[in-house]
């Protein structure tokens, strides 16, 4: 089943670089080139997938690839900080996930691309027990993020400006695909610039209004495309954190290892009342996206799910008096 999702990625740009080739130079040479250089591709995959394999032992796990030259990575389960487990759409169809072992030091991340979605629970479960704790309580829901918490989106600047990101992406690919067919001259971006420049102002006026209304919709939209059923679990001695629509992820973060957690806002959130929470875990991988608890979310309830995971939050911090924050 990995091979078939490798297989159907390999077969997609295929198509692509096929049909680019044909309507640049029919079935010329560098048409062939390319067929040849994304055989090769699909078969390096393949190969990769055979020769890949890893073995779980009582205090380790070992990531083993012998392809051309022999690597095996020993992983010691003490030091593992959290697993995380991911599944793209075409993966989740299949039943497959992907697996990211952290273990905080250099060079000690694993990723096993892929496993099934049961092995993947059972490796994240094992990974993560630990000997002292025999009998564990069951999987307990701590937070569940409700749909109407998607609004809070527009208040991030990073998904506010999600249209013009979008924007800029399709203009680019746009141009650069019609500069490699030869679509793209002096003359032709004169004239456009002419033709813009010669619009109506009503125009600008009508695009500027598009624009604005376009950006709160779509913050929402992407927000709840990454954050959809953002819910956090109690499962294993391990904080589990699942979200996403088209790609499911499932972060597990060891409690032992929880320093802390940080409360983050903008002015605009602040208003409304909305904060993000984080944890602190030692020698955690990318932790502002791996370590997220809640998205945005009201205060009270952050901090309602802050004193579940870390015990009792101390009190409001104490400002600075006004003769220090002159002096500063």
């Amino acid at each position: 089943l990995t091979f078939v999702v490798g297989a159907v990625r390999e077969l997609i740009a295929l198509l692509a670089a096929g049909a680019t080739g044909l309507l640049v130079g029919g079935m010329s040479t560098a048409f062939y080139f390319t067929l040849a250089g994304l055989a090769f591709g699909l078969a390096f995959h393949v190969a990769g997938w055979v020769t890949f394999t890893y073995v779980l032992h009582g205090d380790r796990i070992e990531l083993r690839r012998v392809l051309i030259g022999r690597s095996v990575k020993s992983i010691p389960r003490d030091r593992i900080r959290g697993v995380d487990v991911s599944a793209s759409l075409p993966q989740r169809l299949l039943g497959l996930a992907v697996v990211h072992i952290d273990a905080g030091a250099e060079g000690g991340e694993g990723t096993l691309n892929a496993v099934s979605r049961q092995e993947a629970d059972r490796l994240r479960r094992v990974l993560l027990a630990r000997p002292s704790a025999d009998r564990r309580p069951p999987r307990r829901l701590l937070a569940r993020v409700t749909p109407r918490w998607y609004l809070y989106a527009p208040l991030s600047g990073a998904y506010l400006l999600t249209p013009f990101a979008l924007a800029g992406s399709v203009l680019g690919t746009l141009y650069n695909v019609g500069d490699d067919l030869g679509l793209i001259t002096r003359q032709r971006v004169e004239t456009v610039g002419h033709d813009v420049a010669g619009a109506a102002p009503a125009l600008a006026v009508a695009l500027l209004a598009l624009m604005i209304v376009a950006m709160p919709v779509m913050s929402v939209i992407v927000f709840a495309l990454f954050n959809w059923d953002f819910t956090v679990h109690e499962r294993d001695g391990s904080i589990l954190v699942e979200r996403g629509v088209l790609t499911r992820r499932a972060v597990s973060l060891e409690r032992r290892r929880l320093r802390g957690v940080e409360l983050s806002d903008n002015p605009l959130e602040r208003r409304a009342g909305v904060v993000r929470l984080g944890a602190l875990i030692t020698g955690l991988g990318d932790a502002a996206h791996r370590g997220r608890l809640l998205p945005a979310a009201p205060r009270p309830a952050a901090e309602d799910l802050a004193s579940r995971v870390l015990g009792a939050v101390p009190g409001p911090l104490v400002a600075h008096p006004r003769a220090a924050r002159g002096r500063r």
